[in-house]
């Protein structure tokens, strides 16, 4: 039989309901998380979950969906997630991420890999992509740990998504010109919507690039799909900032300095040996 751990993290009385009354339900979770009409708080009806004496509904909040349980009398409401004792987290991640044909740094047997989601317009993956290129092959090998780059534009970020691209057209004449190209996106602090094709185009001379293959790559954005591809499999893995990283599939929102990450990744080498 599997176990279950269900995380409750809060629960409230209210009257019993002879009828599931979701205004009230509706302005008791406005009170308690100081929201207001702006917030567009919405609450489904409840209907029947795993669990024998809870019933489940769905809380929509600014567009994004909350499961939130509620006992058999609705009398008490309970805000989390279910989470199954006998399923490891990291493991269930890590089985969900697409590891062939990547852009990838280190060897593929490597016992720790660090999947890395970012965005080529956020200032804090400059920050974690400066750090690594200085920091993680010092402090361990390329055997000990494989670092894994997947692209997450932001739909609001006006260059995000073609940088990508460039950097995909890049790796298209060589692999390693997948990393040179980002780096040099990332050290450019004037690249701006406008600007972008002559910066990545100059990347390309610089890179010793075919800059024929690569405009004609970068133009007709032959490797858009790639690039959505990665966000779309972010997305699922529930990505929702950058940089977001998944080490062995321990996730990690942001970036403030290497002993995040260092501490991880030791932590799954012992876990190795």
């Amino acid at each position: 039989m599997k176990k279950i751990f269900f995380t409750l993290f809060f629960g409230f009385s209210f009257t019993q309901l002879h009828a599931f009354d979701q205004q009230k339900v509706s302005d008791h979770m406005m009170k308690f998380w100081n929201l207001d009409s702006r917030d567009k708080l919405a609450v489904s009806t409840p209907v029947a979950s795993q669990f024998k004496e809870l019933k489940v509904a769905t809380v929509t909040i600014r567009n994004n969906p909350y499961p939130v349980y509620f006992t058999s009398d609705e009398k008490y409401y309970f805000w989390g997630n279910p989470m199954d004792l006998s399923i490891d987290p990291d493991k269930s991640r890590m089985e969900n991420i697409r590891l062939k044909r990547v852009h990838s740094k280190g060897s593929p047997n490597a016992p720790v890999t660090i999947v890395e989601f970012f965005n080529f317009q956020c200032l804090h993956c400059r920050h974690a992509n400066e750090t690594l290129e200085k920091e993680l092959y010092k402090t361990f090998t390329k055997d000990q740990v494989r670092w894994v780059a997947k692209n997450f534009p932001f739909d609001q970020s006006e260059w995000a998504e073609p940088a990508a691209i460039a950097a995909e057209c890049a790796a298209q004449q060589k692999d390693e010109a997948y990393w040179d190209m980002a780096d040099l996106i990332f050290s450019t602090n004037t690249i701006d919507q406008k600007n972008l094709k002559q910066n990545v185009m100059g990347f390309a001379k610089k890179l010793n690039l075919n800059t024929k293959k690569f405009e004609k790559c970068f133009d007709g954005k032959e490797t858009i799909e790639k690039v959505r591809a990665d966000k779309m499999e972010g997305k699922k893995l529930g990505v929702s900032s950058t940089p977001t990283f998944f080490i062995n599939g321990r996730l990690k929102r942001g970036f403030n300095n290497f002993e995040d990450i260092k501490v991880v990744i030791e932590e799954k080498l012992k876990q190795k040996n």
